[in-house]
């Protein structure tokens, strides 16, 4: 087949259509050259006259790669920022976790010394009106004074004999493997009145499950226990506090609070959060005031 401008000769008539359409020369001889197809570059708007010379191009047209590189960095850009703004919410999250945590402890430490101060002014009224009162108010109470240490004494000495030997309160590797091993969620809740339901159930009895550490005088929160040598008194329980403190007691009660009112995400449960973070200040100050614990334990061993 021969081209009818000039003369070419082709083997197909596809292939003599595309001569046509593209060869220059035989344009030129037809004075047609707005036949010629056109494929521009959307990048740099250079023109070619093929398809494959478009595509061929592309792949080295310095604009689009500029562009390609743009979009990259855009893409890892975003990335970035995003990464950046959830480890804002989550350092936020703890930061406002431990801002309502000294709030709660400022707020505890101020009605501390509320009442510190009311009972030294009941203090100051006491002696005023002590030193008002005539002898023989001092003598009769006195004598009940007595009267009541005889009777304590009674009762004390007939609880101490019924006393079994626990040693486990003064081993303080023991305790630490039973907090490690016994304590969970359900007596981290209750604060400190969950601790001493805690050590009653794993630290105060024997294999019998019989008590062997008493309270002898509820009122005065005096307790008793025996070792090896001999009878221990524990004045409101303050050997087994700082036992159980020395023990890891706080720390684990933080893991422990700290899973509880967390998510698998990481995020702070509200209302987990609520419920357990006034029961842990309760523990976090056991060994500063344990007035709640000591007075569960006396109603536990009494």
């Amino acid at each position: 087949m021969n081209c009818e401008y000039c003369n070419k000769v082709f083997s197909s008539i596809s292939a003599l259509n595309l001569h046509k359409k593209t060869a220059k020369y035989c344009l030129k001889k037809r004075n047609d050259s707005s036949a010629i197809m056109k494929h521009i570059c959307s990048f740099c708007e250079k023109e070619f006259n093929r398809l494959n010379s478009l595509q061929s191009h592309l792949e080295i047209c310095s604009i689009k790669k500029e562009r390609d590189y743009e979009n990259e960095i855009h893409i890892l850009k975003k990335q970035y920022e995003d990464e950046i703004q959830k480890l804002k919410q989550k350092y936020e999250s703890e930061i406002i976790f431990l801002q309502n945590l000294v709030s709660q402890q400022t707020m505890l430490i101020g009605e501390k010394n509320g009442l510190l101060e009311k009972l030294k002014e009941e203090n100051i009224k006491l002696s005023a009106y002590s030193e008002k009162s005539d002898e023989h108010y001092k003598d009769s109470q006195e004598l009940l004074s007595k009267s009541k240490i005889i009777n304590n004494t009674i009762n004390n000495n007939t609880n101490t004999n019924n006393i079994n030997i626990n040693c486990v309160l003064e081993d303080i590797n023991q305790i630490k493997q039973i907090i490690f091993e016994h304590l969970n969620a359900n007596y981290v809740i209750e604060g400190q009145e969950g601790i001493a339901n805690f050590a009653l159930d794993y630290l105060l009895k024997n294999v019998d499950g019989e008590l062997s550490y008493i309270c002898t005088d509820p009122s005065r929160k005096t307790f008793r226990y025996k070792n090896n040598d001999g009878i221990v008194r524990d004045m409101r329980a303050v050997k087994l506090t700082g036992n159980l403190c020395e023990a890891d007691l706080k720390q684990k009660a933080h893991d422990i609070a700290q899973k509880y009112w967390t998510d698998d995400n990481g995020e702070i449960i509200a209302t987990k959060y609520q419920l357990m973070s006034k029961k842990m200040l309760e523990i976090n100050n056991i060994d500063s005031d344990n007035s709640k614990f000591s007075s569960r334990l006396s109603s536990l061993t009494s």
